[in-house]
């Protein structure tokens, strides 16, 4: 029986139609979300991968360097016994450090070069 407030609702539609087009609704959402996600990622990455790969001979030679020249001092020093109060194991965890943040800056630019 049809009422006023029959006719102030809208129509639902039940049935298989009506999970069909809620279902491809969503899947058009999450697309576009997906690509809109993947849109913003390059606009982030893309000048952040730039400034990171023409700084990164810099940024090797300096780490590369000091790590080095870390390990060099700390053999020079321990061997010789010239100075007993040379910070040894701290030199050379230093040392170790720099190698570290060199391979982790290749990381990054592995990383976002994808």
């Amino acid at each position: 029986m049809l009422s006023v407030e029959n006719l102030s609702q809208p129509p639902r539609s039940s049935g298989r139609l009506a999970r069909a087009s809620s279902s491809k609704l969503g899947t058009t959402w999450t697309r576009f979300a997906a690509h809109g996600g993947r849109i913003v990622w390059t606009l982030v990455r893309v000048p952040f991968l730039a400034l990171l790969v023409v700084l990164e001979p810099l940024v090797t030679t300096i780490c590369v360097g000091a790590a080095l020249a870390g390990v060099l001092t700390t053999l020079v020093f321990r061997l010789s016994g010239v100075a007993p109060q040379f910070p040894f194991w701290q030199v050379l965890a230093g040392s170790v450090g720099c190698s570290l943040v060199a391979a982790l800056y290749h990381r990054v630019l592995r990383l976002l070069s994808r």
